[in-house]
């Protein structure tokens, strides 16, 4: 989940005017040689929720006659990052996270074909109205961007080829 969220989120960073290589992992520390308009990510944990549904039936690759296959979500996974962008310029920043939230997709399908929701849940204001003397202006906007997605089982359920009816009610 985690590559597909790096990739989901670093699109809607280009598409927002950030290039791709001032995406990146939150630094341990602030320092003079980071790009000063950058897209920082900190990956929180996943959760986890036990969930049971049929999410899909199809043919068996192998057997595509005899058997299919039953696809069941085993769990729901829950992603959180949080996404923070960071400059120098505040109009350039309020402009960069407008662009950022409406490239974000609504819905992605991961690896194996299943639905992933994407959802921007809060924004953050930093570095705003300190009452320090500010030497170096970084302002920044934190938007904690939520991955819902699922585990799923397959299982191959062989078909009913022949059905053979008797008649135990007529006289013989």
């Amino acid at each position: 989940m985690r590559t597909l969220a790096e990739t989901v989120i670093t699109e809607a960073a280009v598409a927002a005017g950030i290039p791709v290589s001032a995406v990146m992992d939150k630094p341990d520390k602030e320092t003079v040689l980071l790009p000063s308009r950058r897209l920082q990510l900190e990956f929180l944990p996943a959760s986890l929720r036990p969930a049971s549904r049929m999410v899909a039936k199809f043919p068996t690759a192998s057997h595509p006659e005899t058997h299919r296959t039953v696809r069941r979500q085993a769990y729901e996974r829950t992603f959180l990052v949080r996404a923070e962008i960071v400059s120098d310029d505040e109009s350039w920043l309020e402009d960069a996270v407008l662009q950022f939230l409406s490239a974000l997709p609504r819905r992605v399908a991961d690896g194996s074909g299943n639905l992933v929701t994407v959802e921007a849940l809060k924004a953050e204001l930093g570095g705003f109205g300190g009452k320090l003397v500010e030497v170096f202006t970084r302002r920044r906007t934190a938007i904690h961007i939520q991955f819902t997605g699922m585990i799923c089982r397959d299982r191959d359920v062989e078909l009913i080829r022949e059905v053979n009816l008797v008649d135990n009610v007529s006289a013989k």
